[in-house]
């Protein structure tokens, strides 16, 4: 969704463009729709023996296919939303191009696998940051480190925040999920990952649970393996878990509702689209102070900041949601009111400015 948005934004601003993506991504018929010159669909990827074959065949395969479909198109800039296997391959092909790179985890979260910490985030992805024009990252926290790892100057990294997913709105379906008005309901979405640090905000609402019984609820919602927190979240009595691929059209429909409080006790964290979903919701935010989380959240303006890895501190904070939810109307308001400037067409604008 990410990589659609932008592209959308970059041809809301003037720009001829043209695209590579996956013949398996969830929005292929958005993507379809979009007046790009060039749209290329590709097979890539959908498990580890997918990816070994795609490591082999990507040079007779895929690379015929982009040249058969382009030509011998000329480009200005090579755009790279979310680094992958193949961007090193593609980058190959089109030398003369200038490369930006959104790097969205400069620093690989805790518990990454070695594929991702010492493949793509660490051989492929140095080489291609290395003849890179301009890098793109979503916090300002990670410019130094940027700048001093990849021996960057300051202007060839632009700091430019995630936008808002308004697709999810667009395309909402009702799928019956209800969220009780007299209780304080607690959401975590997204992946189930171990830097996420569900174990902390499972433990920390079974205390919750504990001392207000009727007045709250739990629902987590996402894919991964949870087998790690599930004896403890058995013995929860007001909670439920969705533990599955989540479809666009579903992602919405979990942040409706009336006092919802969004929870990311992460453990370590860039930044997060979960964030504007639950701003964009009116959804009051819980979330650890690591990372580039409290600039997204404006150092607490727009949602309510607590320590990593502490179980106490997360439930002293779930226990004042609990007993005053409507002392926090002007920041769930203000969080709302911030996202004007996180529209994707500003935010596209600001990297074209950065290529000239």
């Amino acid at each position: 969704m990410y990589a659609w948005e932008m592209t959308k934004g970059f041809i809301e601003n003037g720009a001829e463009v043209s695209a590579v993506i996956s013949k398996y991504v969830q929005n292929i018929e958005a993507w379809k729709r979009l007046p790009l010159k060039h749209l290329v669909i590709i097979d890539t990827y959908t498990d580890k023996y997918s990816f070994i074959k795609s490591m082999i065949l990507f040079p007779i395969s895929v690379q015929r296919q982009i040249q058969r479909e382009i030509g011998e198109e000329c480009f200005d800039v090579i755009y790279i939303p979310m680094y992958a296997w193949l961007t090193y391959r593609i980058n190959q092909m089109f030398k003369s191009a200038k490369t930006v790179i959104t790097v969205h985890d400069p620093i690989p979260h805790s518990g990454s696998s070695f594929l991702a910490n010492k493949l793509l985030n660490g051989f492929l992805l140095d080489m291609d940051i290395a003849r890179a024009h301009k890098l793109v990252i979503l916090s300002s926290q990670f410019k130094e480190y940027m700048k001093m790892r990849y021996r960057k100057n300051n202007e060839d990294i632009l700091v430019i925040p995630h936008g808002v997913f308004s697709t999810y709105k667009e395309i909402a379906i009702d799928h019956g999920i209800f969220y009780d008005s007299d209780k304080i309901n607690f959401l975590f979405f997204g992946r189930i990952e171990h830097y996420k640090g569900i174990g902390i905000l499972v433990e920390a609402y079974r205390q919750v649970e504990q001392q207000y019984p009727d007045s709250v609820s739990l629902t987590i919602v996402g894919r991964g393996d949870f087998s790690p927190y599930q004896d403890v979240f058995d013995t929860l009595h007001h909670a439920r878990l969705v533990n599955r691929w989540i479809a666009d059209d579903e992602v919405d429909g979990f942040f409706c509702g009336e006092k919802i409080v969004t929870v990311l006790p992460y453990l370590d964290a860039t930044q997060s689209g979960v964030v504007n979903i639950a701003m964009q919701n009116h959804s009051l935010i819980i979330a650890t102070n690591t990372g580039g989380l409290s600039e997204q959240l404006a150092e607490g303006a727009y949602g309510l900041m607590v320590s990593p890895n502490d179980v106490k501190a997360l439930y002293d904070i779930m226990e004042k949601v609990i007993l005053h939810y409507e002392d926090y109307d002007d920041i769930r308001q203000d969080a709302y009111d911030a996202l004007k400037k996180l529209d994707w067409r500003v935010l596209a604008g600001k990297i074209l400015e950065g290529c000239e």
